[in-house]
């Protein structure tokens, strides 16, 4: 379920810093690389990918079926400058063919494409950073149903710091986000976001980080669609790692939106919400492992002002030999669409998203992959045309220059 439109209170952007600073250096020897001029490395993974999809439209009463041609190049690039300064890329550019609805045929950049700096300036940490994707699949968000045009370009470009003061550990953000519509009909999606996040962290055990955040939105549209808002929320979270193996990560919190009457047509309703999620990951054997993700959000809305949402994840990593791998999954989402714009009149929507997905892959060589996937997707509604089902199936080559 990838990323989308507006920011979900529940975390920001801003502190998706997993790993410290001296763990990215640390493991910058052990990176594999097509290219290697010195310090720098360029791991070239380019892939071919088709699938078969029954429902590209997501409707329930027409639905359309269609092949897709995916290819893919993968830039993967690092250069520590100093030993305090480190430069990263990650882009993946590809292109989706349709063959039986070539006006729906587009460029494509994956959700992790970014480039980044990180300057260590004795204890304070700063990155830079700048994020980019677009991708048009609109049964990659719960909420989107009755179309097959659904993306935005988004791009994000930001400042973090990082302040270690032995076991505290203080962080502040800005960032700015751009959403840019590719197809005119979703235009009234455009918009911009500055971001301002704050985190207080204290290590109260090796294993054990506790803490509070807190941010700070505000979102303006181009055209009188969907209402301008400002976003404001503070909670507190975990970080328990017992061992090499286990990981838990629960964060509880408060969220909120005020909106301003912008739009022509929505009337603008300020909402709240208590916000919590819970993380798990574990691997029991070397073989098996799995993450178990569940939690309660308030986010803004692609067709809506906004949208309460809770959702469950289960992902199982199962080594099956020594060259082939199975990963099952389901996911599922509750979620009620406040404001949804719709023939020119604001509806409310209460919709339940879910489904099984697998995937298996097996490693030809230790360069080339070949995968299997299928999906299942089902979207029951409180409307009734905006339900459907939809059957996935993929076959993906990829391999890696190094």
């Amino acid at each position: 379920m990838a990323a989308g439109a507006g920011l979900a209170l529940s975390g920001t952007a801003a502190m998706g810093q997993s790993e410290s600073f001296e763990t990215r250096m640390a493991q910058l020897p052990e990176a594999p690389y097509t290219i290697r001029q010195g310090d720098f490395r360029l791991l070239i993974s380019p892939s071919l990918g088709i699938d078969w999809n029954d429902n590209i439209n997501t409707s329930r009463s027409d639905p359309r079926d269609d092949f897709i041609l995916r290819p893919l190049l993968r830039l993967t690039a690092s250069y520590p400058l100093t030993q305090k300064n480190l430069l990263r890329l990650n882009v993946g550019f590809g292109y989706d063919h349709y063959f039986e609805h070539s006006e729906l045929s587009t460029w494509r950049l994956t959700s992790d494409s970014a480039l980044s700096f990180d300057m260590m300036i004795k204890d304070v940490l700063i990155n830079l950073h700048n994020r980019v994707s677009y991708s048009r699949d609109s049964a990659e968000r719960g909420e989107v149903a009755g179309t097959a045009e659904q993306g935005t370009l988004n791009n994000t470009t930001g400042i973090l710091a990082q302040w270690h003061l032995g076991d505290v550990t203080l962080s502040a953000g800005y960032d700015r986000q751009y959403a840019i519509s590719i197809a005119d009909p979703l235009n009234y999606q455009d918009r911009t976001t500055d971001i301002v996040s704050m985190r207080a962290g204290l290590q109260v055990h090796p294993q054990l980080q506790v803490g509070v955040e807190s941010p700070l939105t505000f979102t303006s549209y181009d055209l009188p669609v969907l209402n301008d808002n400002v976003g404001y929320g503070g909670g507190i979270y975990a970080d328990w790692r017992p061992g090499t193996v286990m990981s838990l990560q629960p964060r509880f919190g408060y969220s909120a939106y005020d909106f301003r009457q912008t739009s022509l047509f929505t009337v603008a309703q300020d909402v709240e919400a208590f916000y919590g999620s819970l993380a798990f990951a574990h691997q029991p054997r070397e073989a098996i492992g799995y993450n178990l993700s569940v939690g309660h959000e308030l986010r803004l809305g692609l067709q809506s002002d906004s949208v309460k949402a809770t959702s469950a994840r289960l992902t199982v990593n199962w080594a099956m030999v020594r060259r082939i791998s199975v990963r099952p999954g389901f996911f599922y989402e509750h979620g009620k669409a406040a404001g949804r714009v719709r023939s020119g009149r604001a509806v409310a929507e209460t919709y339940d998203w879910y489904g099984p997905e697998l995937t298996v892959t097996g490693s030809l060589t230790e360069k080339l992959r070949l995968s299997l996937s299928y999906r299942l997707t089902f979207r029951d509604s409180s409307e009734p045309d905006r339900g459907y089902t939809q059957n996935r199936i993929g076959l993906l080559a990829s391999y890696s220059f190094q």
